[in-house]
């Protein structure tokens, strides 16, 4: 059953399938509207009625909101805090101090290097270690050979590291023996990977 839409460059009113409803009516709205001001596309896409202002606009998977610059898909609050502070040093990341992702209000966001982020993180309990960890929230994760993108199996791993305990073959000769990397296998040998593997 179609879905009645408002096109939000020209107003028209249309109808489409729900798989093909979108914010325009045509091609040629959509790209019109790619040539208004940033200033103007970002802030029609923002709800600033509550305390975070949110992003309505597309959102990316992981909760942030997404908006076409120049031939790129920023993060909209990267865009955001752009446009209230200007240009982002090189190396920096926007980052939320109320963790709302889709939250563009420059006022909830700072300037952080990768390192700065990653402790904003752990020290809003956000960092995945201990019990919140990947392996424990999600335990049946496919880990080793069911793992789906695994080259190995566990008796591949159990016959490397026997092959290379009885001396006489480099690590060289065992990647090209099981088709991988001289760094998979250091990393077998080391307890880096497949540590689960006795």
């Amino acid at each position: 059953m179609p879905l009645d839409c408002t096109c939000q460059q020209c107003g028209k009113e249309f109808s489409r399938p729900p798989s093909q409803v979108g914010p325009y009516c045509s091609y040629a709205c959509h790209n019109e509207s790619l040539r208004q001001p940033i200033e103007q596309r970002f802030w029609s896409r923002v709800d600033t009625s509550g305390e975070c202002w949110t992003w309505q606009g597309t959102i990316d998977p992981n909760g942030y909101g997404r908006i076409w610059r120049d031939g790129k898909n920023p993060g909209a609050h990267r865009i955001s805090w752009e446009l209230a502070n200007g240009p982002i040093p090189e190396g920096l990341f926007v980052c939320h101090r109320c963790d709302n992702p889709p939250c563009v209000r420059p006022d909830h966001l700072f300037l952080g290097t990768p390192a700065d982020n990653m402790h904003d993180r752990s020290r809003k309990g956000r960092a995945p270690t201990g019990d919140k960890h990947g392996h424990r929230t999600h335990p049946g994760l496919a880990k080793g050979q069911r793992n789906g993108r695994a080259k190995l199996t566990d008796d591949d791993v159990r016959a490397i590291r026997r092959i290379f305990a009885s001396g006489g073959i480099t690590r060289r000769d065992l990647a090209k023996q099981f088709g991988v990397s001289n760094v998979v296998i250091g990393n077998i040998l080391s307890g880096k990977s497949w540590s689960h593997v006795q």
